[in-house]
């Protein structure tokens, strides 16, 4: 890459504006989540020149790169539909979730593809609706369901992102356009714990996480509509949907993705939008080549005394334990002098709930073996903005948790 525009912006109204204008000046935009000073110097190594767009030109973390200040661009309202298919226009960057984050590198075709195909199969023609998220626009699905999306086919944008349940009780109440919601299982759960109804949402796009099918009919009865749950990856954009809560498990793929089942097992993308096909990091069992199962990711699956199983099934069965708000497993990292797996969990409880009933909870749930050792109670989880966990979060909270003895207090032995 040569000259490449940095978008490092804490307000996504900034965002929005910078990264439009780097898309109509025909710069690449390195997509910079959290006001990350590290991946900023990492991407900045590929590059030849990089000028930063930026709402704080006066951070110090910036003091080695040309700055250019959001407010001095100029304003663009939508995205030039005549770029070029094959131009490179976005870096994007994996969640760290299972290490360290990758750059993932974006056409303008990938973008615009995936773009008229999730439009053809969500918006009746003509349809006019307002879409309003609680992403953050520099990750994937964030960018590409709240701000690529609707300014490329003309539905009406945000600029700004819904946390807060008032927050978005208010804008429902000023909008008079039916609204799409984008957003996560960790924010449906908030909005579910409020007791919030509305007519006013259509549809309710939600994404990077497990769904689970009780919080799924919470969330229906907040909306009044099924969520679509949505399957895909930073490297391959969308992949397929389903309606939750559902009579069906299987996952449909949107238009142009098929799927097949090599040799190996693994499972390969072929996309009309992508110029080679990607293999997938989850375990899937196929139905068809357009519906299959998620069984588990990859590096997710756990090996203990002979028996497997996947972290995902194992955290569905912590968070459908009485009185969880929160949990996760995690894997501590392997130590040489050993070949003992001792999985770890982390739980959130709401007030009232024991570790006790947790823990009766699982041995009915999951296989004995895979009993977390120990279950360690916190305050809350360190998710980043997508409500994913980074890896090397997790390794720094159960370091903090050894530092104040709580290890042996909480074992489940």
């Amino acid at each position: 890459m040569k000259t490449t525009a940095a978008i490092f912006t804490r307000s996504p109204a900034a965002f929005v504006r910078a990264h439009l204008h780097a898309l109509h000046s025909g710069q690449c935009s390195l997509l910079i989540p959290d006001q990350d000073h590290d991946l900023l110097n990492e991407a900045a190594r590929h590059c030849d020149q990089v000028t930063v767009y930026t709402d704080h030109p006066d951070d110090p973390g910036l003091a080695g790169y040309k700055r250019i200040s959001v407010a001095d661009l100029p304003t663009h309202r939508s995205i030039p539909a005549e770029t070029a298919p094959g131009t490179l226009v976005a870096v994007l960057f994996t969640s760290g979730s299972t290490g360290h984050a990758q750059l993932v590198h974006k056409t303008f075709q990938n973008f615009a593809g995936e773009a008229r195909s999730l439009d053809r199969l969500f918006r009746t023609t003509g349809e006019q609706v307002r879409i309003l998220t609680t992403l953050p626009f520099e990750h994937m699905y964030g960018y590409m369901y709240g701000f690529f999306w609707p300014r490329l086919l003309g539905l009406e944008a945000p600029t700004s992102r819904i946390t807060l349940p008032a927050v978005l009780a208010k804008e429902l109440q000023q909008s008079d356009l039916p609204i799409w919601l984008i957003t996560t299982p960790l924010h449906l759960n908030a909005f579910a714990e409020t007791g919030l109804r509305t007519e006013k949402v259509t549809r309710v796009f939600s994404a990077t996480s497990p769904l689970g099918p009780s919080l799924a009919a919470h969330a229906k009865q907040c909306f009044g509509v099924a969520m679509t749950d949505i399957y895909g990856s930073t490297e391959t954009g969308t992949i397929a949907s389903r309606q939750m809560p559902g009579e069906s498990d299987l996952w449909e793929c949107i238009p142009g993705r098929l799927l097949t089942q090599r040799a190996d097992g693994r499972a390969q993308l072929d996309c009309v939008d992508l110029s080679r096909p990607e293999l997938l990091n989850d375990v899937l069992e196929l139905s068809s080549p357009r519906q299959f199962r998620v069984l588990g990711r990859s590096a997710d699956m756990v090996k203990v005394a002979g028996k497997r199983t996947s972290l995902g099934a194992l955290n569905a069965a912590l968070l459908s334990a009485p009185g969880v708000r929160d949990g996760c497993f995690w894997v501590p990292d392997h130590h040489e002098d050993t070949d003992v797996v001792r999985l770890v969990a982390f739980v959130v409880l709401r007030d009232g709930a024991t570790k006790d009933a947790v823990i009766a909870h699982l041995r009915t749930h999951i296989y004995p073996l895979f009993l977390p050792r120990p279950l360690l109670i916190v305050d809350n989880l360190p998710r980043d903005a997508v409500g994913k966990l980074p890896r090397e979060s997790l390794r720094d909270l159960y370091t903090t948790c050894t530092s104040q003895g709580s290890i042996a207090a909480m074992s489940v032995d």
